[in-house]
């Protein structure tokens, strides 16, 4: 409403600064580079509607989304006929037409703001509707025990659904047996530790990798373990291994170069929070720009071995160089 509004107060201050027809021609230009834009936008997002369609993916969302793309270009069609209605009306006609249809300025409004309200509400059940946006903690409300169990069979996203790996299949969650379990599937979800592996500046023959890792909760219980490995068709050339545990204001280091020139670590600092009992381990180290391949770091995390021996998050994050 805020756009209709300027947009119409606007129309008379640029007539009156130039001539009629110039004002005009500026305006409807305006209007119609505005219904461009609204159409490619609204034509995109139809065609990636059609894709998610035929892949069979998100098709509820899709729909949504179909619907408010076809929306979008009725309120770029609805904002030039208003324009076109407003600088007619400015030039003294009651009533005009635009792709064939005859209106007065109150009519375009209304035709845009009901355009797009439908647009908006239609973006909204989109976004609500598409699997890949819901949240770990949506999954486990799901799962719970007042839960609709409705999100069960979408093993893609759902954190407690089996993931199809290699000749394992995937299979639905299970909804929690026990109050424990829920507790459990919470952690699990809450205690998840975060990172990855960044390429950095090449110079003298070196490639140079920064690594980062965070994990929510360090005590006296946890464990935090990092190996550092090349990945090669044998299998991992592991070169360095990283363990924190038992409140360690540093982790230990295992280093087994098994090729040479072995990476070489420049940083390494890990930072303990004392308020949130939060770990960041960050660093960098080099590699000889002639062994390029796969560079990878590997992460596991145990909040709570003594409480929660079973709960273990973790990550692989790697660089090709």
């Amino acid at each position: 409403m805020g756009m209709v509004s300027v947009g119409m107060s606007m129309t008379q201050p640029i007539m009156q600064l130039v001539s009629k027809e110039l004002g005009v021609k500026v305006v409807l230009s305006g209007a119609r580079l505005g219904f461009y834009a609204g159409l490619v936008e609204g034509v995109a997002t139809m065609l990636a509607s059609f894709y998610k369609i035929a892949q069979g993916k998100n098709t509820r969302s899709a729909y949504w989304s179909m619907a408010s793309g076809l929306a979008t270009v009725v309120a770029g069609g609805a904002s030039l006929g208003l324009t076109v209605a407003v600088t007619s009306a400015a030039a003294g006609a009651g009533t005009v037409a635009a792709f064939g249809i005859s209106m007065g300025p109150v009519g375009w409004t209304l035709l845009l703001v009901a355009a797009l309200g439908v647009a908006i509400w239609t973006a909204v059940n989109a976004a609500g509707t598409d699997e890949s946006s819901r949240l770990p903690v949506e999954y486990w409300l799901d799962n719970g025990v007042f839960g609709k169990r409705a999100l069960l069979s979408n093993s893609q996203s759902n954190p407690f659904a089996t993931k199809a790996a290699g000749s394992q299949k995937g299979a639905p969650a299970v909804p929690f047996a026990s109050l424990d379990a829920e507790l459990l599937g919470l952690e699990r979800i809450l205690l998840v530790a975060s990172g990855y592996l960044m390429p950095g500046a090449m110079g003298g023959g070196y490639a140079y990798i920064h690594f980062h890792i965070a994990v929510p909760r360090y005590a006296a219980t946890s464990r935090i373990q990092v190996v550092f490995f090349r990945n090669e068709r044998a299998g991992p050339n592991t070169f360095r291994q990283l363990t924190a545990a038992r409140e360690a204001k540093q982790p230990v280091v295992v280093d087994s170069p098994s090729f040479v020139p072995a990476p070489s670590f420049r940083s390494m600092d890990m930072q303990v929070d004392s308020s949130s009992k939060s770990v960041k381990i960050s660093g960098q180290f080099q590699v000889f720009a002639g062994q390029g391949g796969f560079y990878c770091m590997k992460v596991q995390y145990w909040p709570d071995e003594v409480q929660r021996p079973g709960l273990e998050t973790g990550f692989e994050s790697w660089v090709y160089i």
